[in-house]
């Protein structure tokens, strides 16, 4: 399991990074990884349902926010990504997670009265950490 974690944190770390310096998560970082998360769960993990409820809930999560215009395209590939990996309930935390980092961060951003937009892929990854954390503490 530490290496699914491990998996999930450089997935994330990487897209907060591009996320942060240009905007943009690029397919090339959460296709294959989402594809790859099917295939780990349909022949090693709890079966190709469980990935796929990942998959769909960060999908529906994704398709509620981005018509609403909270995050972009590449961030709701990356839920997706990291649901086909971890499972439905994983993917909901990281995501009430990154709600509650995003908002104190524009909070703090508005505050400051800085009007830019607010790269969520960072924010992911601050839930992704607390997920593992979580792991971390709730395994011994």
């Amino acid at each position: 399991m530490l290496y699914l974690l491990a998996l999930i944190l450089i997935l994330t770390g990487y897209c907060a990074y591009t996320d942060y310096q240009n905007y943009r998560i690029p397919n090339a970082a959460t296709v294959p990884v989402l594809l790859g998360g099917l295939i780990y769960q349909a022949t090693l993990g709890n079966g190709i349902n469980y990935g796929l409820k990942g998959l769909l809930i960060g999908g529906c999560i994704f398709l509620i926010a981005i018509t609403t215009g909270q995050i972009g395209e590449g961030d709701g590939k990356l839920l997706m990504a990291i649901g086909a990996w971890t499972g439905w309930t994983a993917v909901v935390l990281i995501l009430w997670v990154s709600f509650v980092i995003g908002g104190i961060w524009k909070l703090t951003l508005l505050a400051r009265n800085i009007k830019k937009p607010l790269p969520f892929g960072v924010c992911i990854f601050g839930g992704a950490v607390v997920l593992v954390l979580l792991y971390i503490l709730l395994a011994r």
